[in-house]
């Protein structure tokens, strides 16, 4: 995979989600743990990397995008603990959950 380099816009978020999510999916569920938590975080991340495009350059994208999304996944895992004695199967990203983000970042 080619690591995006091109400066965000309006026009190719859409690329952007696309060529990124399927593997940011997988680790933010390994850090959260649980659907909702993942999903919350991710989108907050495409949203808050899109509101800084106008100072982003291209090739910093991606580097700015994945400190946002790390930053994210652990503010929400200390935000909303689960129970120790609770776990999850691990989740591969579904259709249904691929277009719901990208409805709510779009």
């Amino acid at each position: 995979m080619e690591l995006w380099n091109e400066k965000l816009t309006r026009e190719n978020i859409s690329d952007f989600y696309q060529s990124t999510v399927e593997m940011v999916y997988t680790s933010v569920f390994d850090i959260a743990k649980e659907t909702t938590r993942a999903e919350q975080a991710i989108v907050k991340a495409y949203i808050d990397t899109y509101q800084q495009r106008g100072t982003l350059k291209g090739e910093d994208v991606i580097y700015t995008f994945g400190d946002i999304l790390l930053k994210n996944a652990n503010e929400i895992v200390e935000k909303y603990p689960l129970p120790e004695n609770v776990s999850f199967a691990p989740r591969t990203l579904d259709e249904y959950t691929r277009n719901f983000m990208l409805e709510k970042i779009i």
